[in-house]
């Protein structure tokens, strides 16, 4: 009897949890029928409806006045603009006037580290990212733009800005226009490109931006340069006196343009008069330089270096333009905005900046050319005595540093020693810009 009541007991206590654990059942479920049945009565779940349903009776919408539309419709539209990632303020321009032959190591590279240094150097810039473009002539090929439009350079496509054969001067139309066994093509004569270096000066038909930076493609930008930008003024250059012979110094006379670095504010007006004055061409010949005044009579004095001193400094004086500053040059330190290791100007010093370029620290230089220094991808950077900087020898490490900056950011093989026997080329992925 007492182990029957026992078991009894130990049934009924068994059964309670049972109990409980259907009652929660139950509560869980009668919640989820409530919950589903609240989501499917929301507003957010149904269709839209018309007014009707959710408007009281002989509701009307609000009409707002057309200008009211108009200025709403004008934040709306900002606000997408206020968006997007602002337009590049600044160029950064190059010319490629031939075809790099298949043995060319160092065209492809220089355009790269040119690149990638302008980009670094803006970083820590005001002006934000820039552009590049690439004025090519016809005889640049298609894979050759390839290979720069990967890099970061739009090509422009240009022909010569002038016609050489009605060119007024009959010296310079003849250098041009008269072929022979060395140049069978004459436009190629003179300087170092011959006329077709005069594609540069469409760095002033580039209006979009507010400042052309028209540089050379050895060239390595080390420093934001937000100084030069900000000039009021056409052209911002730096002058290569050592292009002068002694007796040109001596008398004064307005210095050599250095065609390797050009700060360029876009004016049509501008290029206009600068292809006229070059399309009337009266340089050389029974006369010293331009128009007999003896400015441009050195290397490349029949295209840039010595067409642009003697449109600022003595032909601008002829002319008008609505704003006064289009006419105006302004020439900067050539050791910092042009460092091309150079010797020392000496008989007399240089009208702006300091004397000797490779006696200049290398935390002052800005802008560096590889000229006198030679090309990085020569692997033989100068070394000459009066050189007490080291100048070349740290230009040439920093090329290399940003040339591994740029392989790492593009995933490509780099070397910490790539001149060793010999110089080795960046190994750009097949089709790169294709």
């Amino acid at each position: 009897m007492i182990h029957s009541m026992q078991r009894d007991r130990e049934r009924r206590l068994r059964r309670k949890p049972r109990r409980k654990r259907g009652l929660v059942a139950c509560l869980i479920a009668l919640t989820g029928v409530a919950l589903l049945a609240n989501l499917l009565t929301s507003p957010h779940l149904e269709e839209p409806t018309t007014d009707a349903v959710h408007n009281p009776p002989g509701y009307r919408p609000p009409v707002l006045d057309p200008a009211e539309a108009d200025a709403r419709a004008a934040a709306a539209a900002a606000r997408v603009v206020d968006a997007l990632p602002p337009a590049p303020r600044i160029a950064y321009a190059v010319t490629v006037t031939e075809e790099p032959k298949a043995s060319s190591v160092g065209f492809l590279d220089g355009a790269a580290v040119l690149a990638q240094s302008v980009r670094s150097a803006h970083k820590r810039s005001t002006y934000g990212a820039p552009a590049f473009v690439a004025f090519v002539s016809p005889r640049i090929s298609q894979r050759t733009r390839a290979s720069l439009r990967g890099i970061g350079f739009r090509s422009i496509e240009k022909q010569l800005p002038i016609a050489p054969d009605k060119i007024e001067g009959s010296f310079l139309r003849k250098l041009w226009t008269e072929p022979n066994e060395k140049f069978p093509d004459p436009t190629m004569r003179g300087g170092c490109c011959g006329a077709w270096e005069l594609l540069k000066l469409y760095a002033w038909t580039l209006t979009e931006y507010e400042r052309v930076v028209h540089v050379d493609m050895d060239c390595l930008l080390l420093h934001p340069i937000d100084e030069l930008l900000s000039i009021d003024a056409s052209l911002v250059y730096t002058a290569d006196y050592n292009m002068m012979n002694d007796n040109q110094r001596k008398n004064r006379l307005t210095p050599a343009v250095q065609g390797g670095f050009l700060v360029v504010r876009p004016s049509r007006d501008v290029f206009e008069a600068l292809v006229a004055l070059m399309q009337r061409g009266k340089w050389g010949g029974k006369c010293s330089g331009w128009e007999c005044t003896g400015v441009g009579h050195w290397w490349g004095g029949a295209t840039i270096q010595g067409l642009l001193p003697y449109f600022y400094d003595r032909h601008a004086k002829t002319l008008t333009m609505a704003r006064a500053s289009d006419l105006k040059a302004v020439e900067v330190d050539r050791c910092v905005y042009d460092n091309m290791g150079d010797k020392a100007v000496v008989n007399p010093l240089p009208y702006v900046g300091c004397s000797a370029a490779r006696q200049t620290p290398f935390d002052e230089v800005k802008f560096a050319h590889f000229t006198v220094c030679q090309k990085p991808w020569t692997c033989n950077p100068a070394r000459d005595p009066d050189d007490d900087k080291k100048i070349c020898l740290a230009l040439h490490a920093a090329w290399f540093d940003i040339r591994r900056e740029f392989e790492e950011e593009h995933g490509m093989p780099s070397e910490k020693k790539v001149c060793r026997r010999g110089y080795k080329k960046m190994a750009f992925p097949a089709g790169f810009g294709e």
